[in-house]
């Protein structure tokens, strides 16, 4: 008697189950090549009839269906991992989340967009805390926005900070970082708003940098170190919606520079900024918002604005060479829904003309001494009138 000879039949991997057809085929060969030499000794087989040399050619059959069983399943096996997920080489790290570190020594982390974007707050943490705190902040996934304060923050914590490829806002307040953190913030082309307050040793030279930043949209900076030589930087800023230059030193001499960009918010409080740069302003195509407090502008100033229409917010709050002289141009602004005048030296009859800013949502009149009658008549003749200050 022989012997059943067995010869090892190949398995492929997992076949997808969505390949049916493939499947079967698969099973099939697999089946048919174990029962060609599994059925019995070699000569009893009558697989190909009586054919001379019937086992050189059930040999040659059955590596055949054995060779075709192979190229199917290994296609089998491509067509799996075709459809497995790819892992990419990040997906590791984005798992480890810091945040509770960065909490524990009195930062904030706030998740948006499904866990997927964050905003890292640091405000005044303690300076021997700052390298932990950093590196954790590194270490998260879809940092888009970073608060950093105050004076223990300097390059060695902002450098890495700003080079955050994900980083889309940035606010550093009074802080000592100097222009080496300019110059790598200009390298962030995606940053789209950049809030500098109170950092005496940037200056207006380091922050030509920024003329990089063609994506911002909004810019704030406030210091007497930021004065009118800064403003040439923003030409290329074509995206530029809101800039404040609240307490900078600004005077209104270079802004020609910018009169063309698309600025929709623009602030210029507690400068002295004065008449000169006001003709430049009233050719801002965007403007709706102009916020004027503690400056240097008077009565010229604000007719320089005569024909600006489309202004819905003008503060004049604290400028008492404004006077009643300003009035015709003020009331020409249609479009007015907010109007400071407080601290201005517009008289009582100055204040009862406003009745034809029929859009008026709200005025300040305050310090004016203008008497009861006169805001009785205010409320009555102006619809939209919600909120009057006195």
């Amino acid at each position: 008697m022989h012997k059943r000879r067995w010869l090892p039949v190949p398995v492929g991997p997992v076949i997808p189950h969505n390949s049916i057809f493939v499947d079967a085929c698969c099973r099939f060969l697999r089946w048919a090549a174990a029962a060609t030499f599994a059925s019995g000794p070699m000569e009893d087989i009558d697989v190909l009839g009586r054919l001379q040399s019937r086992r050189r050619k059930i040999r040659a059959f059955s590596l055949i269906v054995l060779g075709v069983g192979v190229i199917l399943v290994a296609g089998c096996g491509r067509d799996a991992r075709k459809d497995a997920p790819e892992v990419g080489p990040d997906d590791a790290a984005n798992t480890v989340d810091s945040s509770p570190e960065i909490q524990r020594l009195g930062g904030e982390v706030h998740w948006t967009k499904g866990n997927e974007r964050c905003a890292v707050y640091l405000n005044d943490i303690a300076a021997d805390d700052l390298p932990v705190v950093v590196a954790a902040t590194l270490s998260l996934p879809g940092v888009e926005e970073v608060r950093m304060t105050g004076a223990q923050v300097g390059d060695t914590a902002a450098l890495p900070i700003v080079g955050i490829p994900t980083l889309r806002r940035l606010r550093l307040t009074d802080t000592s970082i100097t222009d080496a953190t300019i110059a790598k913030v200009s390298q962030q082309g995606n940053l789209q708003l950049l809030h500098l307050h109170g950092a005496p040793d940037v200056t207006s030279e380091g922050m030509s940098a920024i003329e990089s930043l063609t994506a911002m949209k909004d810019l704030s900076l406030s210091g007497k170190n930021f004065d009118d030589r800064v403003l040439p930087a923003l030409t290329a800023m074509s995206q530029l919606k809101k800039l404040r230059l609240r307490g900078s030193g600004v005077t209104g001499d270079s802004f020609e520079s910018i009169a063309t960009l698309p600025v929709v918010d623009l602030e210029l409080a507690e400068t002295d900024f004065g008449n000169q740069g006001m003709p430049w302003i009233a050719k801002m195509p965007k403007l709706t918002k102009l916020n004027l407090w503690l400056c240097k502008v008077d009565d010229a100033g604000v007719i320089a604005l005569d024909g600006m229409t489309q202004l819905t917010s003008l503060n004049l709050d604290n400028l008492p060479g404004v006077t009643d002289a300003s009035i015709d141009t003020i009331v020409g602004l249609s479009e007015l829904t907010f109007l400071h005048l407080g601290k201005t030296s517009v008289s009582p009859e100055g204040v009862a003309r406003l009745t034809k800013l029929q859009e008026l949502e709200t005025l300040h009149v305050t310090n004016l001494d203008v008497p009861d009658d006169v805001l009785e008549t205010l409320r009555e003749e102006m619809p939209n009138l919600k909120s009057l200050v006195n």
